[in-house]
């Protein structure tokens, strides 16, 4: 983990190779807009660098790509469960309604971006599908690589470092454990 976190590069770890038919990898994109703006630029950039290594990984390997990105309802088991904060049944099916749409409106806008940066034959060429996955993404994304059977996980981190890394928690590291896939994980330009 360590050296995860402190290489300049991208790092691939690799386990052992599970026969599957499914013939995919996966790029987990995080399209999320609520972050500073200088964070945020860089988080962009990331998840370009994500899907170009995906797609050219996939372009050698004859697989499909599968742009992946987890939502949730921050608040969803607060408004449903809590004594003080509970709201009604249909509030919380419209506050869920207005975060998948939120959500859908950044996945439609990244992968407008995307379009661009990768250039239209490569876009077109190679077999996007968007995966949108309710949920905490150290927990549906594994799930959903085993399900699929992925061959790869192609992934950003922004490897917090220090207190910052042991307070928030780096969901990269906490999906890494959870994966039996190789997974390429992408480090932010710039990164030292």
């Amino acid at each position: 983990m360590g050296f995860l976190r402190q290489c300049p590069c991208p790092v691939w770890i690799v386990k052992e190779e599970i026969k599957t038919s499914s013939q995919s990898i996966i790029a987990a994109v995080d399209v999320a807009t609520d972050y500073p703006e200088n964070e945020r630029s860089i988080r962009e950039k990331l998840n370009i660098d994500v899907l170009t290594a995906a797609t050219s990984l996939a372009g050698v390997k004859g697989c499909s790509v599968k742009v992946v990105s987890a939502w949730s309802a921050q608040f969803e088991n607060t408004l449903r469960h809590s004594s003080f904060l509970r709201k009604s049944e249909d509030s919380v099916d419209t506050y869920i309604k207005e975060m998948e749409s939120e959500h859908k409106k950044n996945f439609d806008a990244f992968m407008g971006v995307a379009k661009k940066a990768l250039g239209e034959d490569v876009y077109n060429c190679i077999a996007l599908e968007r995966v949108s996955l309710k949920g905490k993404p150290r927990e549906v994304l594994p799930e959903y690589a085993k399900q699929i059977g992925a061959n790869l996980v192609v992934m950003g981190t922004v490897a917090r470092v220090g207190i910052p890394g042991l307070i928030i928690g780096n969901t990269a590291e906490s999906i890494l454990n959870r994966l039996d896939q190789s997974v390429l994980a992408i480090k932010p330009e710039g990164f030292a």
